[in-house]
């Protein structure tokens, strides 16, 4: 039975692991824009599992996302919270809120603004806040393919759990995507990012996505996702690993 409650924690995990666990959210997989002049999109999904042997463990995540499209401006409203518990203690706490505003200058250049807040208990960080502003660049390799340029400046604000000052610091966001439709209505986006300290360039965040969708229907998608990051800031607390990956599948309904 031991054994069976380790197989269902690991499960768990595995089913409810968000994007920020490499804390940087990656948006670009989540823009559904597809050229309409006026539209308002999102979905929500929403999960609660109970399992229950001789041990019990609990998971709950929830997210949503909401896009509205009105003439040359694009607006973006996503979230997201995760949580696995068992045996008296939490194997993941965490939550984000992302609001972004696009401007389209002209066919290839976008004006884009942001702001983020995350927290995340078992990397030990309280709080963590976004402000950034910068511009994308579009590009049509060919019919069904698109590749995206972005770089931004980032005001950041962190406090962890200990005895590690409250930082403010002053990054550079660039970030390469591409995106190309498949067969089968399906769709591959992958999307790098390299955040630098504009102070010093040495002290970055990197982290690299590749996702796969698939409208089951029109409404329900099928999604796999790789993630793998690196954080190499040397005041981030010891206890949060330099290098982190994960593996998720899930559905996702859209309306």
């Amino acid at each position: 039975m031991k054994y069976h409650c380790i197989l269902l924690i690991f499960v768990g995990i595995l089913t409810n692991i968000p994007h920020l666990k490499s804390q940087i959210v990656n948006i670009e997989d989540k823009r559904v824009r597809l050229g309409d002049s006026i539209t308002l999109k999102g979905y929500v999904d929403l999960g609660l599992n109970f399992y229950k042997n001789d041990k019990h463990l609990t998971t709950a995540r929830a997210s949503f996302q909401v896009e509205k499209v009105l003439d040359k401006h694009f607006m973006m409203l996503i979230g997201g919270y995760n949580l696995v518990k068992g045996e008296g203690q939490n194997f993941l706490n965490d939550g984000f809120m992302h609001f972004r505003h696009n401007i389209d200058i002209n066919r290839h250049l976008v004006w884009e603004s942001f702001t983020q807040i995350q927290y995340n208990e078992r990397t030990r960080m309280l709080f963590r806040g976004l402000l950034g502003a910068g511009v994308r660049i579009k590009l049509r390799l060919a019919q069904k393919q698109r590749f995206y340029i972005g770089t931004a400046y980032v005001v950041e604000q962190n406090q962890f759990r200990d005895e590690t000052p409250r930082q403010l610091n002053h990054r550079l966001s660039t970030y390469l995507s591409y995106n190309v439709q498949l067969p089968n209505k399906s769709r591959l986006v992958h999307t790098t990012y390299f955040q630098p300290l504009l102070t010093d360039f040495n002290n970055f965040r990197m982290a690299s996505e590749v996702s796969w969708l698939m409208n089951i229907t029109n409404r329900l998608i099928l999604k796999a996702t790789a993630n793998l990051s690196n954080d190499n800031d040397p005041r981030t607390p010891k206890e949060i690993p330099d290098l982190t990956y994960s593996w998720t599948n899930g559905l996702r309904w859209d309306f």
